[in-house]
């Protein structure tokens, strides 16, 4: 008697209910497919990686961003990207990184964030949201057309954020119609994450530099402090050499206007007594003699 396996006869029952042009994914190409997706996310981890390594490796942010641009560029297989950055210093938004766009005037404008005109770029910045267009040509978002001459036809645009701080934001596109998937945007939003929080380390370590800068400045300043102070010494008691190195109204080598009087007498044996006596007492005996003869 023959037999033939359940899992055989389940497959020819299966194949006689469906209509003549279906296909049935084979174990053999679902198998295919999971390592194929496998791979793919391996290559968006390494990318990731990649960005924090180079941001653990340099200070330089202009390194950090053209990292994320590139490998962003290379997992999606977009041929356009550019990244805005925020210059703290002019308070404007510049272009820190471009692929696949040469106009002059696109890459040497910066985006006050004061001005009141309408810009998509600032839009994204400052309330932090993702401006996507299928087709920018007809986006009346997109007044100015420098994209769309630069042939740029599909563009994503998302913000670079870390801990709730904005940097500025990564835009990708293609010269294509190009409608993005909701994976794409979200692969975007990991490299921005990633961005993100490769600039706010270097701005910390910034901060951490300019804050050792300030301390070793006010040391020295210190050291010098204590150096004159020892050398003031050599001429003047403690208390005027303190007085003189830290200045003020109390310094005795400052000009001062004051009222005086001058009183001018002549006391028989005053010389003798005053090389023999103590500073005290000759100014008690002066002071005794004067208020006598004034009264």
């Amino acid at each position: 008697m023959l037999m033939v396996r359940r899992s055989v006869l389940d497959r020819l029952h299966l194949a006689k209910a469906l209509p003549s042009n279906s296909s049935v994914v084979s174990p053999q190409d679902e198998r295919s497919r999971e390592i194929e997706e496998l791979r793919s996310r391996n290559r968006e981890l390494f990318a990731l990686l990649e960005i924090s390594q180079t941001a653990a490796k340099t200070s330089e942010p202009e390194k950090i961003v053209s990292t994320a641009l590139n490998r962003s560029m290379e997992i999606l297989g977009f041929d356009v990207g550019y990244v805005r950055t925020l210059d703290k210093q002019r308070k404007k938004l510049i272009v820190s990184a471009a692929r696949g766009l040469s106009s002059p005037e696109f890459l040497t404008t910066a985006f006050p964030l004061d001005s009141s005109e309408s810009i998509v770029g600032k839009t994204v910045f400052k309330t932090q949201k993702p401006h996507i267009s299928a087709d920018v040509r007809k986006d009346p978002e997109f007044k100015a057309r420098t994209l769309e001459r630069e042939g740029l036809v599909s563009l994503a645009m998302v913000p670079i954020v870390s801990n709730e701080n904005v940097h500025g934001f990564i835009a990708l596109g293609s010269r294509r119609v190009h409608h993005f998937s909701g994976i794409e945007l979200g692969l975007i939003s990991d490299f921005c994450s990633q961005l993100g929080s490769g600039l706010a380390n270097v701005q910390l370590l910034d901060g951490l530099q300019a804050r050792a800068s300030e301390l070793e400045q006010r040391v020295q300043e210190q050291l010098a402090q204590v150096e004159r102070l020892e050398g003031l010494k050599r001429f003047f008691s403690p208390q005027l050499a303190e007085m003189i190195l830290v200045g003020g109204p109390d310094d005795p080598l400052k000009a001062h206007r004051r009222e005086i009087t001058a009183a001018s007498v002549s006391l028989k044996g005053f010389t003798a007594f005053a090389a023999y006596s103590e500073p005290e007492e000759v100014m008690r005996v002066l002071g005794n003699t004067i208020a006598r003869w004034a009264g």
